[in-house]
């Protein structure tokens, strides 16, 4: 934060270099003819910047997430744990990283230490956007009488803001790749205004080299870095486009990509939850290039939006804008004012702004006209909104120059302006602290996840349910992360093989981990397991091949992965089936047997009913903020949800089928119901799928409760409620259809006619 020169003299340091015209400072101190005031300067921006990076590093470190969080963050985990490979493009720098504070000798559990990579990105990230803001600021902004512009707490609080943005603070607390991207945009920027301010090569070398090292980390940063590195060719005047010159950094570059080695070796390692197979080029490629999503995809077609391009294109910029306003709403003033000064005091002061505005206008349109997620849907939404971190960094950077320009003409108001340096300072702190007091405190109880345990707990609810030596196909993101984390982090269940049933239907999982399954007491048949249209690798063809031999009991937990493959007509419990095998819940997952092992669920449940339907002890009650439509948490009690559906509707099936000889499978539907209505009453403001059709099973069991009345009047009650508006066009016909439904079920109850399910 000061001239690397200085102790030679000010005017030394503050010579013009090179072939551009030099504005009136160096990278960060305005020149004011007093060299003891530019050292007041950056002695106050040293520690403004420390004062800043330790405020932010303290909040995060408070409202950190101790476990795994949602999305890919236990996943990203797991391959942490045991060095394995993520999903494209494999993000090996996080990995490294995350690996390497693993073996910190603190942390409540291991995603806590991993978490700490997007604490420390995180917090970086909002320092280096301090020192862009100020040494731009210092560019455009005359200053007051003594030298003095308040720049370095404009530049805090601006930085700050950005820090506790809602968005961005949400994934700065668990171990996610945005963190560490806004880390490195802010690196970009950075050293391009240093470029742009001294001329000097060594920062388009650097820059080179950080590009190539932030590539590793995610591909969205060549979106930003594309027309960025043509600007610092356009400014350089060819001075860098000699054959010696290109090819130095065309080498600092490939430099920087170095982590990718690490792909074919985590490969070669094996590991279990390891995306792809790069032990070839080949391989190497698919899995850089993204081949398994598609390359210039953000997801597989199941989830691509309907709109055309163009139509993508003027929805995401339209919910963009939306959004930046939403999380910062001081950018309603301080961007027109940030704009307008950075056209002010020189043509190269300007150049920075339209360098900037160019960048920002190029990954808004270039990112929203290729990324192919429905926008419509609020999930989806918020995995988009991720990718908004990086623009709303530029534009936080024009937000941080408007406040500067403002703080400066506040400190020359007559009334501020003869009042000594130490005075003005302390004015400008007072400002920047109160306004980033205020954003903390504005969400700071939302933000605030150190006790969320959502995710571990889901993947608990599943482990801790399963007999020895169990085989679970799992299929949601979130059990098979989950899953993941605990086994390769925690250690839990050992003996459990969780097989995720997306892995399966790769090409690549099987010639990797076949010898390793087999050794476990697994077959094969063909190379893939899924894959409806190759019968030897159909999942009908992997249980016929297993289900007699396995180690353990097979179970199928969330539902099965291929739908293509369902019969409706191959399941007890009335669901849809493997064709020839029963599944019947048990504990968390549905056990797997051949069709007609049991002769009806009379016969199941003599067998199986120590396993399940039961409580979930394990699933925790989450706070009704976390359940907004955009987050993982939602998904996670929607997957709840969906249990306890099962559970009740398997339940109140067995209990009508055994009413005269299991008096107590009644006790049974009654401890879940009571779960869930604990549940219920702990969410009231949780939107979930209808839940008409919990007290439509209850209801259908009226004649051995002896409380029915009471679930009467609660079923009475849910139906006063109104319906939820956020749920899609088929949840509400469901709920429409459900409380007809529930409805003649009241009616014959209340005549005393007999209810059947």
């Amino acid at each position: 934060s000061h001239p690397a020169k200085m102790g030679k003299g000010a005017k030394a340091a503050l010579k013009p270099q090179g072939k551009f015209k030099q504005p009136s400072t160096d990278a960060h101190l305005v020149v004011v003819g007093d060299e003891q005031a530019i050292l007041s300067e950056a002695r106050e921006a040293r520690f403004v910047a420390f004062l800043l990076g330790a405020s932010v590093l303290a909040v995060y470190v408070s409202t950190m997430f101790r476990s795994i969080a949602g999305g890919d963050s236990s996943e990203l985990v797991a391959n942490s744990c045991d060095l394995g490979t993520g999903h494209p493009p494999g993000y090996p720098l996080f990995l490294m990283f995350g690996h390497l504070l693993t073996k910190l000798p603190f942390g409540d559990t291991m995603a806590a230490r991993v978490n700490l990579v997007s604490v420390i990105c995180g917090t970086g990230a909002s320092v280096l956007l301090f020192f862009v803001i100020q040494s731009w600021a210092l560019a455009t902004n005359a200053p007051g009488k003594d030298g003095y512009t308040g720049s370095s707490w404009a530049a805090f609080m601006v930085a700050a803001l950005f820090a506790f943005c809602p968005l961005v603070w949400t994934y700065s607390t668990h171990a996610e790749v945005f963190a560490m991207n806004n880390f490195f945009v802010a690196a970009v920027v950075l050293l391009f205004f240093r470029f742009w301010q001294s001329s000097q090569e060594r920062w388009a070398y650097l820059g080179a080299f950080t590009i190539g090292l932030g590539l590793t980390n995610q591909h969205t940063l060549v979106i930003l870095a594309f027309p960025l590195v043509l600007w610092v060719l356009f400014l350089s005047k060819g001075r860098l486009l000699s054959p010696a010159k290109v090819a130095l950094l065309t080498l600092c570059f490939a430099v920087g990509l170095a982590p990718y080695a690490y792909l074919p070796w985590a490969s070669h390692h094996k590991t279990m939850y390891s995306w792809g197979d790069s032990r070839t080029l080949q391989g190497f490629l698919h899995h850089l290039l993204r081949k398994d999503y598609g390359t210039w995809s953000l997801a597989p077609s199941s989830t691509k939006s309907v709109l055309s391009k163009e139509g993508q294109l003027i929805l995401g910029l339209k919910m963009f804008t939306q959004d930046l306003f939403s999380q910062a709403p001081v950018a309603a003033l301080l961007l027109p004012v940030g704009l307008l000064s950075s056209r002010r005091r020189s043509q190269q002061a300007f150049s920075a702004g339209a360098v900037l505005a160019s960048c920002l206008a190029f990954y808004l349109w270039f990112f929203h006209y290729l990324a192919n997620l429905d926008l419509t849907q609020d999930l989806l939404l918020g995995v988009t909104r991720r990718f908004w971190m990086l623009p709303h960094l530029l534009v936080f950077a024009f937000l941080g120059l408007g406040a500067c320009r403002l703080m400066s003409l506040l400190l020359s108001l007559p009334s501020l302006d003869s009042l000594p340096r130490f005075a003005k300072s302390a004015v400008a702190a007072s400002v920047a602290v109160v306004a980033v007091a205020a954003q903390v405190g504005a969400h700071y109880d939302s933000m605030d996840n150190h006790d969320n345990v959502t995710f571990s707990q889901l993947g608990h609810s599943v482990l801790d349910n399963l007999p020895a030596n169990a085989t679970a196909l799992t299929a949601s993101d979130l059990t098979c992360s989950s899953v993941a984390y605990l086994q390769s982090c925690e250690g839990v269940r050992p003996d459990v093989i969780a097989l995720s049933q997306p892995f399966l239907s790769f090409v690549w999982f099987l010639p990797l981990h076949r010898e390793q399954l087999t050794e476990r007491g697994l077959k094969f048949s063909g190379k893939a397991v899924g894959v409806h249209t190759e019968p030897e690798n159909t999942m009908q063809r992997f249980l016929e091949d297993n289900i007699d031999t396995a180690p353990g009991p097979i179970f199928v937990c969330s539902e099965w992965g291929h739908p293509e493959e369902l019969d409706a007509e191959n399941s007890l419990a009335g669901n849809q089936g493997i064709p020839g095998f029963d599944d019947v819940f048990e504990g968390a997952c549905s056990r797997v047997v051949r069709k007609g092992k049991w002769q009806g669920l009379s016969q199941w449940w003599a067998e199986a009913h120590q396993y399940g339907p039961k409580p979930q002890s394990h699933y925790p009650l989450m706070r009704p903020e976390r359940l907004h439509t955009e987050s993982w948490e939602l998904v996670a009690f929607r997957e709840f949800y969906s249990r306890t559906h099962i559970r009740l509707n398997t339940a109140s099936r067995a209990a009508w089928a055994n009413k005269n000889t299991v008096p107590e499978a009644a006790q049974i539907v009654l401890d879940v119901l009571a779960e869930w209505e604990k549940v219920l009453d702990e969410h009231k403001r949780a939107r979930v799928k209808p839940v008409g059709r919990i007290y439509k099973a209850i209801l259908s069991c009226n004649e051995m409760l002896s409380n029915t009345t009471g679930m009467v009047r609660a079923a009475k009650a849910y139906l006063t409620t109104p319906v939820d508006p956020t749920l899609t066009p088929k949840e509400r016909e469901d709920d429409r259809r459900e409380r007809a439904q529930m409805t003649e079920l009241i009616r014959n109850f209340d005549l005393g006619l007999p209810v059947d399910p």
